[in-house]
């Protein structure tokens, strides 16, 4: 398995899942213009398996670019509707997986819940409530039943509302010591 990344570049934001020695994207390419140029230049190398999303925040474009096993040397390209969505280094893009569905479900009663009481749910909490707990979060146990180490090594949650100036994305990553860094960033439209 590759390393995950988080990249940013003004409004523009990359979340890449599974992939090494990736070089910081110096494209004015759209994302989806962007995914097109990795489909016909980088697909074969990405190995067995990929999960990208590419977006601009400011124009309200996004795709998601996957490679599984089976996908030989070409690339799958979504566009991304507005709603909620997962993506699991297993299951991929809007999987129907037990974790996924629990974890979507619980994602839209947060949202649903702020909406009825007419506050706001910050994307830090969803990420701290729903996804940093079973059965979303897995750890693994020892033969006597204590964790060993999480099997969840990084999450990043992405808020983008079409109705607000910008766009918030949480992040948190497992740091080899055992304790978690997390980082926020908003992004202006």
């Amino acid at each position: 398995m590759g390393t995950a990344a988080v990249e940013w570049r003004g409004n523009e934001f990359l979340l890449l899942v599974n992939r090494d020695n990736w070089d910081h994207l110096q494209s004015t390419m759209t994302p989806r213009g962007f995914a097109h140029f990795l489909d016909q230049t980088e697909a074969k190398s990405f190995g067995l398996k990929l999960h990208l999303v590419l977006a601009d925040i400011g124009s309200g474009s996004m795709v998601y670019v996957s490679k599984m096993p089976g996908d030989e040397g070409s690339l799958r390209i979504i566009d991304v509707a507005h709603g909620v969505h997962t993506i699991s280094s297993v299951n991929g893009f809007d999987s129907s997986s037990h974790q996924d569905t629990i974890m979507r479900n619980s994602i839209i009663a947060k949202i649903n819940i702020a909406d009825f009481e007419k506050t706001e749910v910050s994307i830090e909490k969803i990420v701290e409530d729903v996804m940093m707990d079973p059965p979303v979060f897995i750890n693994m146990f020892d033969s006597s039943g204590n964790v060993v180490v999480p099997r969840t090594k990084h999450t990043v949650g992405l808020d983008v509302k079409a109705n607000r100036p910008h766009a918030h994305l949480y992040e948190k990553r497992l740091k080899s010591a055992g304790n978690w860094d997390d980082r926020f960033r908003q992004f202006d439209k």
